[in-house]
C-alpha cells in the first residue's frame, strides 16, 4: 500500500490532538510515535499509529464518520473515530497503560505496565 503525504500529515494530527507531545513526532516510511502527556497526573504514554493501518481505518470507516460526524469530512470524522478508539483503550485498561496505537489491519491496541514485565 502506497502511504501518502496525507496520511502522515493524519497521524501527526491524531498525535498531538492526544494531548501534549513530550518531544516531537516522529514520522518514518512505516509509522508515526511519539510520547504525549495526557493527563498532568500520569506518567507520558507513547502513541505509535501503523500509518497503513491507519490510511486502512480511514478509508474502511468513511460512512460511519459520515453518520456520527455529519459536519465533517471523511478523513476528518476517521480521525475522531479512531482517536475515540484509542481513548478507549486508555480508559478501559485494568492498570497503567504505557503504549497504546493502531496496528497494520487499523485495529487499536494497548500496552499496560504489567505486561512490560
Amino acid at each position: 500500500m502506497l502511504i501518502s503525504d496525507s496520511t502522515r500529515d493524519l497521524a501527526r494530527d491524531l498525535i498531538s490532538r492526544s494531548g501534549d507531545v513530550v518531544d516531537h513526532i516522529e514520522v518514518d516510511s512505516r509509522e508515526a510515535r511519539a510520547l504525549v502527556r495526557v493527563s498532568p497526573e500520569l506518567a507520558p504514554i507513547e502513541f505509535v499509529v501503523d500509518l497503513e493501518g491507519l490510511q486502512r481505518f480511514i478509508e474502511s470507516a468513511q460512512q460511519d464518520a459520515r453518520d456520527v460526524f455529519p459536519d465533517a469530512d471523511p478523513s476528518e470524522g476517521g480521525l475522531r473515530l479512531i482517536s475515540v478508539q484509542l481513548w478507549e483503550e486508555i480508559d478501559t485498561a485494568a492498570t497503567q497503560v504505557v503504549a497504546v496505537g493502531i496496528d497494520r489491519q487499523g485495529a487499536t491496541w494497548h500496552r499496560t505496565e504489567q505486561q512490560c514485565r
